[in-house]
């Protein structure tokens, strides 16, 4: 006799809305219907409203060469509308999110910047060893790659000191990257540097499953995989691999937990593709979304640019003065409650977080490792002026110092 098993709506709404984070991700890999819903709007209003947890967005404006970032919730069902970084040492500037609800910060207070992981719901942080600092920055990414106990990886793009290399009867611009982790808490660099066409740059940039991708301004994609760290570059394909299938505006962003992309096609229409298979390089169009709406309504007009999808339905809109949800189904439009307005406004990131505290401390075998090589540096450090060859003039000196000492007692 077969057991009786509960309908899926039971299974979605009135249990897995109740769950965690970590659970809704595992939930998705077990059919296709349970992952499309649980990327709905519906279900995650349900989800926010019983769980209490935090979904929105961090905005980064720059006000005399100093950031200040600002959290901007997306939903009504938080708990908190604002989440402040004042348990941080200032000034403070973000570099990347990750869905567990991480943040990756950089502290220029000193001639030398610090690093520091914090997740901002509990309030708990920790500087990181620096990487080489000397390079300048062109792009950061952070992902997590395990729970229990917590394994992150952070990605950094740098310039190396040879920006441009000849190769193949071509110039091309150079990168190199460098990996943090968690695990062994130190930064390794790659021997071998990313390479491509001088006239080509890094443009939009989004973390899903566990690889980092860029989009270029030539539309080829560069993909990081933050597990086996590796890297390649791959096109999209026709018709988005022609430069004028848009008008300009092409944004990567999360769909469905895979790779998406955002395209504007002319002044009323943009189109939803998201990637189908990641071995054959295949993409899907999703939806057309028609902006028409949008642009008759005052104070949008045609400065609307995307931000990042908040589930199959909503999108996060910028038109440069402030953020709005706009939902696909029914062509409406929301404004988000802003403290500050979005000029100077350089960056956004979206995140969404529980309140379950987590461990950011040093990992064991590396404190032990630490405190064993800050002893023998000591001690070497101590021991180096009375071996090799100059120990008979420390000898010397040490000597005249003690009958100098001596003879001023005794005098």
């Amino acid at each position: 006799m077969n057991s009786p098993s509960l309908p899926s709506e039971i299974i979605l709404y009135n249990i897995l809305t109740r769950s965690s984070l970590e659970t809704i991700g595992r939930s998705r890999v077990v059919c296709k219907n349970w992952n499309q819903t649980t990327h709905e709007e519906h279900f995650f209003q349900q989800f926010y409203h019983n769980t209490k947890m935090v979904y929105g967005i961090f905005t980064q404006q720059v006000n005399c060469n100093k950031y200040s970032p600002t959290f901007v919730s997306t939903t009504e069902a938080n708990p908190i509308s604002q989440l402040p970084l004042n348990f941080l040492p200032k000034p403070l500037e973000i570099e990347a999110v990750t869905k567990k609800g991480l943040l990756l910060c950089l502290n220029d207070r000193y001639r030398i910047p610090r690093y520091l992981v914090c997740k901002p719901t509990t309030r708990e942080w920790r500087f990181i060893p620096n990487p080489k600092t000397r390079y300048q920055t062109r792009a950061m990414a952070i992902t997590v790659l395990g729970s229990i106990p917590l394994h992150y990886k952070i990605l950094r793009l740098s310039y190396p000191k040879l920006l441009c290399v000849i190769h193949k009867s071509g110039i091309f611009s150079c990168l190199q990257v460098e990996i943090f982790d968690s695990r062994i808490w130190k930064w390794k660099r790659l021997s071998e540097l990313i390479k491509f066409p001088h006239d080509e740059y890094l443009h939009t940039m989004v973390t899903v499953r566990g690889s980092f991708y860029c989009l270029t301004t030539n539309n080829n994609i560069f993909v990081f995989d933050f597990e086996t760290e590796n890297w390649e570059f791959f096109s999209l394909p026709y018709p988005l691999c022609e430069l004028n299938y848009t008008q300009s505006i092409m944004q990567l962003v999360e769909y469905e937990g895979g790779l998406g992309l955002i395209c504007l096609v002319n002044e009323e229409w943009m189109e939803l593709w998201m990637m189908e298979s990641y071995r054959e390089n295949t993409w899907r169009r999703v939806k057309n979304l028609n902006f028409e709406t949008l642009i008759k309504q005052e104070g949008y007009g045609h400065y609307a640019s995307p931000m990042a999808l908040c589930n199959n339905d909503v999108m996060l809109i910028n038109n440069y003065m402030n953020i709005m949800l706009y939902d696909f189904r029914n062509g409406s439009s929301k404004p988000i409650k802003m403290e500050c307005s979005l000029r100077g406004c350089k960056k956004f990131f979206k995140l969404e977080s529980d309140f379950v505290p987590i461990n950011l401390k040093t990992p064991l075998s590396r404190r032990a490792f630490d405190s064993k090589s800050l002893k023998t540096s000591i001690l070497n450090f101590i021991a180096k002026p009375f071996s090799g060859l100059e120990s008979f003039g420390y000898f010397i000196f040490l000597l005249v110092f003690l009958i100098n000492f001596l003879l001023n007692i005794l005098s």
